[in-house]
This record gives C-alpha cells, sequence and structure tokens, in this order.
C-alpha cells in the first residue's frame, strides 16, 4: 500500500538523540498512556520472553540484533505479533539472512536486516498519543507516519495497526503491530526488484559505497583501545547519483523511465560506438563503458520539485536539464534545450507505453519502448567560444606560441552601444592578426568533448571590424579568406590532420557563420577527457596581390560550432 508522498519529518529528531528514560519518563507518565515495563528491563528481555513475539525474536536472534536491543542504545520497536507474522514468515526471512551471509553480501544490503529487522525498528524514543501524529525515520532510512485516529492507532499504512502502545523500556519503546510493517522500496532499490530491469540496476549498483555513520551506530563496548559497534550505521553513496541525482532519498519525490533488459542491449549495441576512445587513452576500456552507458540513463530521472502537476502535460524537466541563462552560456542560444520533453504523455512522449511501479520515494516507469532520442539527450552542440583563453591551443600552425610568431592575438569586448552587441556570442571575441603585414595568421583552438563516429557540420562564427570600432575604415572592414584544418587522433593515439575547406570566404560588415565542414566524421572519442584532443586551424590564405584591397589578414573569430548532422534538423543560422 503507497503511503502519502510527503511525511511530517520526526519532531526534534536532533534532541531525541541525547535523551535517556530518566530524563523523559516523567513527562511522558504525564503526556502519554504509557505502560513501564519495570525498572532495568530491556527490550529484549520483553520481546524474548513473550511468546506472542516468538516469531518475531526467532528473526532478530537469527540476525544477531539481540544483543543490540539488549544494550543500552535508545530503539523504538514495532514488534509483529504471532498472529499474521508466522513460524513459516520467519522462517523465509532467515533463510535470506543466511542465503546473503554465504554469498557474501554485506549486512548493509542484507535483505532480512535491511527489509525486514531494520524495518521495525527505529532509533530513539518514539509515541503515539491523541494529540498529535509522529513521522518515525527508520534505522533503514524508510519514513513511516504514527498517528492516532478514530479507527485506532497505526504504524505506515492503514495495514499496520498497533495493538500494543508506548511500552516503556530502560532502553526505549516496544510497540506491538497486528501485520509486519510493508518494507516500500525507493526508486533506487526498486530497479532491483523489478523483473527485466537487470541491466540498468547491475550497472547502477556497481558504483554503491556506503559511509559508516558512527553517531547513529550502536557501540557494543571498548576493545583494545577502541569502539566495537554492535549494530554498523552506514550511508548510501553513489557516484552516478552526480549524474542524475540521488534517487535514493526518502524525503524527495523522483520518476524514472528506465529501459528493460532487451531495449538497453540494444541501446548499449549501438552506443558504444560513439564513445570510441583511442588506445592510448588510459583505462579507455573502463571509460568507453560507463560513458555509454550512462548516456542512456541521463535525462531520465524527474523530480516532482521543478515539474508541478498542473505543467507536466505540456512539458518536463529532468534533473540533467539546464536553466535558460546555463544554456545561452553554453550553447549559445537559450532555444536550445536539452534533457527536457514535450507533451511526455501523449502518444510517443517519454511517459507512454510505460508500467508503473510505485515507490516510497516516487515511481519507476519500466518501459520496452524507447521514446528519448538521442538528439533530446547527449547528441549535443559544442560550441567553442573564440576568447576563451583555455581553448587557444596555439598561434601560427603549431601548439604553444613560437618566440617570435608571426600572429598577434587580442580579445576583444563589443561595447554596448555598438550594433553587433546583441549578435556577438559572450559579447566578445579574438582578434587574429598578422604581426608585420607580409605574413598570414593562424591560430588553432581545441575543440572538447567530441563524440566517435557520429557526423558533425563544423561552423566558424567570424565578427566583422566594425563589432571592434564603428569607424573601421575600408580597408579593415574587407572580408577574410582563409584555410580550416582539423586535427584529431586515430585509433592508435597519432595526432592526424584533415583540410576541411582551402579557400573559403567571408562575407564583409556581418556576423557570418561560415559552413565550414559538411557531415564530419572524427574516429575516436574526446568525451570528457580533460586534454582535448580535436583541434581547429584557421589560417588566412590572402595573397600579397589580395592582402588590403580584396581582403584583409586579420580574422576575428566569435566562435566554433560543430552540430551533429541529424537528418530532417534545423542548420545553423547562416547569419546572426
Amino acid at each position: 500500500m503507497k503511503y502519502n508522498k510527503k511525511y511530517i519529518k520526526v519532531l526534534g529528531l536532533a534532541a531525541a538523540a541525547t535523551l535517556t528514560f530518566q530524563a523523559c519518563s516523567d513527562d511522558w507518565d504525564e503526556h502519554y498512556d504509557v505502560k513501564p515495563q519495570g525498572t532495568g528491563v530491556t527490550l529484549w528481555q520483553t520481546i524474548s520472553s513473550d511468546p506472542s513475539l516468538s516469531n518475531f525474536a526467532k528473526v532478530i536472534r537469527a540476525a544477531q540484533y539481540d544483543r543490540a536491543l539488549a544494550s543500552s542504545q535508545v530503539f523504538t520497536v514495532f514488534a509483529p505479533t504471532n498472529d499474521k507474522f508466522t513460524e513459516e514468515m520467519a522462517n523465509e526471512w532467515i533463510a535470506i539472512y543466511q542465503e546473503d551471509k554465504q554469498g557474501g553480501v554485506k549486512d548493509t544490503e542484507n535483505r532480512t536486516i535491511k527489509e525486514f529487522v531494520k524495518n521495525h525498528i527505529a532509533l530513539y524514543n518514539h509515541s503515539v498519543s491523541t494529540e498529535y501524529n509522529d513521522t518515525v525515520v527508520m534505522m533503514n532510512g524508510k519514513y513511516m507516519p504514527l498517528t492516532n485516529g478514530a479507527d485506532g492507532a497505526t504504524m505506515g499504512d492503514e495495514n499496520g495497526q498497533l495493538t500494543a502502545l508506548n511500552q516503556l523500556h530502560s532502553n526505549g519503546v516496544l510497540f506491538t503491530v497486528a501485520n509486519p510493517l510493508y518494507y516500500f522500496p525507493n526508486v533506487f532499490e526498486q530497479l532491483g526488484k523489478i523483473e527485466g530491469l537487470d541491466s540498468i540496476a547491475k550497472f547502477m549498483y556497481d558504483f554503491n559505497e556506503y559511509k559508516f555513520i558512527p553517531e547513529q551506530s550502536v557501540p557494543g563496548g571498548i576493545v583494545n583501545g577502541q569502539t566495537v559497534y554492535l549494530d554498523s550505521v552506514t550511508r548510501l553513496t553513489n557516484k552516478l547519483f552526480n549524474y542524475v541525482d540521488n534517487i535514493s532519498v526518502e524525503d524527495s519525490t523522483y520518476w524514472m523511465v528506465v529501459p528493460d533488459n532487451e531495449k538497453w542491449t540494444e541501446m548499449v549495441n549501438e552506443y558504444t560506438n560513439y564513445f570510441n576512445f583511442d588506445d592510448n587513452v588510459a583505462k579507455r576500456d573502463s571509460l568507453q563503458h560507463t560513458w555509454t552507458r550512462l548516456s542512456i540513463i541521463r535525462g531520465t530521472v524527474f523530480s516532482a520539485t521543478v515539474n508541478p502537476e498542473k505543467n507536466i502535460m505540456d512539458s518536463v524537466r529532468s534533473t540533467n536539464a539546464m536553466h535558460y541563462t546555463s544554456r545561452e552560456i553554453l550553447y549559445g542560444n537559450s532555444d536550445i534545450a536539452y534533457y527536457q520533453y514535450n507533451r511526455p504523455f501523449d502518444e510517443g512522449g517519454i511517459f507512454s507505453d510505460v508500467e508503473n511501479f510505485p515507490c516510497s520515494n516516487g515511481e519507476v516507469r519500466k518501459a520496452n519502448t524507447w521514446n528519448i532520442d538521442k538528439t533530446q539527450t547527449f547528441f549535443q552542440l559544442i560550441l567553442t567560444e573564440g576568447e576563451s583563453r583555455s581553448y587557444l591551443a596555439g598561434v601560427d600552425g603549431q601548439l604553444g606560441t613560437p618566440e617570435v610568431p608571426k600572429t598577434r592575438t587580442s580579445y576583444i569586448n563589443v561595447r554596448p552601444d555598438n550594433p553587433f552587441y546583441e549578435q556577438v556570442s559572450g559579447k566578445s571575441f579574438i582578434e587574429i592578426a598578422p604581426s608585420t603585414a607580409a605574413v598570414n595568421p593562424s591560430a588553432m583552438f581545441y575543440l572538447s568533448d567530441v563524440l566517435s563516429n557520429l557526423p558533425y557540420d563544423v561552423y566558424v562564427v567570424m565578427v566583422p571590424a566594425l563589432a571592434a570600432d564603428t569607424a573601421a575604415t575600408t580597408a579593415q572592414r574587407l572580408p577574410i579568406k582563409a584555410r580550416f584544418t582539423l586535427g584529431y587522433h586515430d585509433q592508435s593515439g597519432k595526432s592526424v590532420t584533415t583540410v576541411l575547406t582551402r579557400d573559403m570566404e567571408s562575407q564583409a560588415d556581418k556576423i557570418d557563420t561560415m559552413l565550414v565542414g559538411s557531415n564530419v566524421i572524427i574516429p575516436t572519442c574526446s568525451y570528457g577527457l580533460t586534454e582535448p584532443q580535436v583541434t581547429l586551424n584557421i589560417e588566412s590564405r590572402v595573397t600579397s596581390s589580395q592582402a588590403n584591397k580584396k581582403f584583409t589578414r586579420t580574422m576575428r573569430v566569435d566562435a566554433i560550432i560543430l552540430k551533429p548532422h541529424v537528418e530532417g534538423s534545423e542548420e545553423v543560422e547562416t547569419e546572426k
């Protein structure tokens, strides 16, 4: 049974960590219908001696949690009675515990400990009264409402009827419950429970790590000067959460669209080709494996926080979608919106033709058809700003700057009162000029995050002299003629070059988006590498007889654009 989406967090939880039975018993006697069990009686003493709780006690003992419940650590326990928690059910949980133990599964992920034992135990004292309801964070991190209404007190959903309340012990509080409390998996956990999602689950779970939390763990004494813990509480971390969002947190609401095994395998086989790193790249196989699969799952997680219910019929933004200001900076156009989708529930939309699985923090939406297109996710436009100093690889056709270069570079900001101010990307550009009048200058730029075996259209955006100076002379305002040469690594890691366009002329007095290469395929990938491997060299090709008469040798580069060449897609504007 699904709980309400949001629970009120436990009131005073931080303060409760320091409470003891002695400090709170007077208040409880006055405020609650308490049933003290006698001085010094522990939770385990009562549970293990109560015939109606023998099946629950059997699982607790088998999972070695009897020592924790007999310790001085403060707990609240919700123990199911034998009426609905049978010996057969107890034996099944014990068998699962032993299976996971023998299989080398850590206690943190042991199904019996995580889904049964810790699903019935919370740290600190909790209680129920007719005056207010509570929300309890169980030891496995699940949020469960503890309520007392006209139909009686319940824990979790309506099946968790409490049959005995607020039984105070020396180390906590005991409740008895008519049925075992339902373990409600979150989105991340649900991936491993749904048939047909083994592939995506294995990929994501391989990155699981656990951080020890000593303040929430149960100490068992000092041995050789070191604290020994009866129960070690850990927090799940996963590096992939940095790429999609933390879909394991219980106090948020997410929807995740996931491909079944057949569709996953189909996409992996296709997408691997786009992440072919050259043989000299360190850990190339691992990089290819990870980036291929990340390209599938990025853009598939959606947060209810940023997708209000009234808007999602029209469009929905994944956790990877960017704010329009970031899109303007990264792509030069805020209208370019990756990882967000229109009409998601319409036929062919990303939420159509899926099977829904409710979770404690949202929903998994299993798909055997995939309606998220590559052009909406990782087939992305690459924009390199000319004025970005970190992307200037060198001048005069070399990496690095020679001692006496033929080329001088200047970085120019367009004035707000200039007619071209709103048309220049980033409001600035690089000027590439000859150091002496008789030479042709050149400059080389790095291009980052290029995919392999994906056709690109290559554009260079040139800026007129008027963008730098509205009083530019006639000679300064002449167009350019240039050669554009692409550099990249072959499969062996060797640097190779290919000329895209030999003598291409720009348009004078205009911002000219020049298509210098169409349907260009690079065989190796540089995606995510700290040192880009792809370069574009721009070289002036003006003869002495043409200089300052027909063409200028000074080139002004606003940006370099690599746009995936997809049939039917819109071309980049040739004028801005």
